[in-house]
């Protein structure tokens, strides 16, 4: 949902003019906005300080952003958004995409409960899609949350586009109570403080699907120790999952990376 620009907002990045707040994580600002020629765009802008933890922090540099980015752009205007543009070497980087319409998965399931059938091997498959194509050109999320697929008139659509998580990345966010809404979705090797690979989001991948298939949180707990004991051991509840879903997501959701299958059988299962 798009918000009015709140006082501290920038009204413009360069030739974007910003119209609208979309979130806030935690590596960037979105912005709502128009292109120079009027079309609607989605503008990312970066967190660029440091933080208080130096001996934590990657220094994200515009030669391993641009990277990333060049992957993305190759992958298709479908995966993340569509990078349009990007603005690497300024005080504040910014990433401009496509800006897709709807409300997210959380928002839906929030709202209207468990996703019937049809409309989940979808968003099985179109997601899978979606990841298999950034895989291909050697980008991988690492952190996928129902948040960040957004259910377009189009299909179901992987937005939030970020960079890859590593370990330093979780150090630092777990000395932050508010990371505990995020441990829900935290591949579990991430929480060993392991590095990001594909396996990653193939397990984020599972999540939304368990997700999107059940309306609630995959291991409900309030507090962040909870949490982390049940994404590191405890095995998910796979039996509102259609019968031909339960066998991939379970895989999926395995706790050893190297026990998922990759994203490509994944995709063959579903049809794809």
């Amino acid at each position: 949902m798009v918000e009015p620009l709140r006082e501290h907002d920038p009204r413009r990045m360069d030739g974007y003019r910003l119209t609208g707040f979309i979130c806030e994580g935690e590596q960037g600002v979105v912005y709502a906005g128009r292109s120079p020629k009027g079309a609607p765009v989605a503008v990312k802008l970066l967190h660029v300080a440091r933080p208080l933890h130096a001996d934590d922090y990657e220094e994200r540099t515009p030669e391993k952003l641009a990277a990333q980015i060049s992957a993305v752009m190759r992958a298709g205007e479908r995966c993340a958004g569509g990078v349009l543009d990007s603005r690497l070497d300024v005080p504040r980087p910014y990433i401009v995409t496509r800006l897709i319409e709807g409300p997210n998965l959380f928002e839906t399931a929030r709202e209207h409960g468990p996703m019937p059938e049809p409309g989940l091997h979808r968003l099985a498959l179109e997601t899978a899609e979606e990841l298999a194509a950034l895989h291909k050109e050697g980008y991988v999320c690492g952190f996928i949350k129902p948040m960040d697929v957004i259910l377009n008139r189009e299909g179901p659509r992987l937005t939030g586009l970020g960079i890859t998580f590593k370990a330093w990345d979780v150090r630092r966010a777990l000395r932050d109570d508010a990371v505990y809404s995020w441990i829900s979705w935290m591949p579990p090797e991430l929480l060993r403080m392991e590095d990001s690979t594909p396996a990653a989001d193939v397990y984020g991948w599972g999540l939304v699907v368990l997700f999107a298939a059940t309306g609630g949180h995959v291991f409900p707990s309030d507090t962040g120790p909870a949490l982390i004991y049940q994404a590191l051991f405890a095995a998910p509840d796979v039996t509102a999952l259609p019968a031909p879903l339960r066998p991939l997501v379970s895989a999926a959701l395995a706790k050893d990376p190297a026990d998922r299958p990759d994203i490509t059988t994944i995709l063959a299962a579903l049809g794809g």
